[in-house]
């Protein structure tokens, strides 16, 4: 029998899965340049380059990479969080609400050193006030010595495994512009919208229905917040809230 006729059940299973799922995303080593005519030397490397496709099945088989971090317990503040409340209410001792400041500053004087001060005179020396000291005043609220003390004790948040959006079959169905560099991703966001998340070593800017196949809410307020870049976010605050909803989501 000549080789071409002998019958390959990898490569048969992998033709099927090309017809059935369409063109999903590329792996990070089989994204090819516009006008390249760069030759991927692997047998489903190949099925990716002259299909756009690649074998979802293989990830079955091997499994997909654990999750290592510890989930938060209901109620327990992060450090993240600490650390956003903490310049909120430096924050609001520094407003020009006069009732706002001094609801801060008498928030402040659970530290030893500012207990013996008025709330008035807190916030007249609100400049001299640092954050280091509003650390150490949430720090107290949630029941330690120090922000120190804190920091040791507090649970590490659970990140979203984002690029989990982009490992399931559906994801073929959504249009997403892969990039190799975070600086051509942030080029597409701009020109053409959408949501930009890292994914290995590459990037990627994809619709808002992928999200929404996720149960995410593609309209929350928050993606304006941080300028729709889970990369950089421009919102701390804001991004913290995304991160939470999009562990809640399953990611």
């Amino acid at each position: 029998m000549e080789d071409e006729d002998v019958f390959h059940l990898p490569l048969f299973v992998s033709m099927l899965h090309v017809g059935a799922w369409g063109a999903p995303r590329p792996e990070k080593d089989d994204v090819i340049p516009a006008g390249s005519d760069t030759k991927c030397p692997a047998l489903f490397s190949w099925l990716a380059c002259r299909s756009g496709a690649r074998p979802f099945f293989l990830e079955s088989f091997m499994g997909a990479v654990p999750d290592t971090a510890r989930p938060v317990a209901p109620g327990v503040p992060t450090v993240r969080e600490c650390a956003i409340r903490a310049s909120l209410l430096l924050k609001a001792l520094r407003s020009n609400d006069s009732a706002r400041a001094a609801a801060a500053a008498e928030r402040f004087r659970v530290l030893p050193h500012f207990a013996a001060l008025t709330p008035e005179r807190l916030v007249a020396w609100s400049n001299d006030i640092r954050r280091k000291h509003a650390l150490n005043v949430i720090a107290v609220e949630c029941g330690y010595p120090s922000w120190a003390a804190l920091r040791t004790a507090a649970p590490m948040p659970r990140t979203a495994h984002v690029e989990s959006l982009f490992d399931a079959p559906r994801s073929a169905f959504y249009l997403s512009q892969w990039c190799r560099t975070y600086e051509d991703a942030r080029a597409v966001l701009g020109a053409e919208g959408g949501f930009l998340f890292p994914y290995r070593t590459q990037f990627v800017v994809c619709a808002g229905g992928l999200l929404a196949e996720h149960g995410i809410d593609a309209l929350d307020p928050d993606w304006d917040l941080i300028d729709h870049d889970w990369v950089k976010p421009a919102d701390p605050a804001a991004f913290a809230r995304l991160n939470a909803k999009l562990v809640a989501c399953g990611l």
